[in-house]
């Protein structure tokens, strides 16, 4: 599952030169890890924008793998806390 904010679907259009995410997501191979298909689609986005992006960039991907041994599936998320937020929490 890959979910993106407006500004990816949008990025390169105002420079005429629009991503095209399908052709993109078709070319990943079925091994990729979900944190790899984001940053190469935050990637290609920031390419499309020259580096400058006109609107934020958001890309959630979800993905279901197969089974550890024990048949326990388990989610992993990373979410970055820049350190004006978590040093205001003392």
């Amino acid at each position: 599952v890959i979910a993106l904010s407006d500004g990816v679907w949008t990025a390169g259009e105002r420079g005429g030169n629009p991503i095209n995410l399908l052709e993109i997501v078709q070319g990943f191979p079925i091994t990729l890890s979900a944190k790899a298909y984001a940053d190469d689609i935050l990637a290609h986005a920031m390419r499309h924008e020259q580096g400058r992006p006109n609107d934020d960039l958001t890309v959630v991907v979800f993905r279901v793998g197969g089974l550890d041994v024990d048949n326990v599936r388990r989610l992993n998320m990373s979410v970055p806390i820049p350190p004006q937020v978590y040093n205001s929490w003392d």
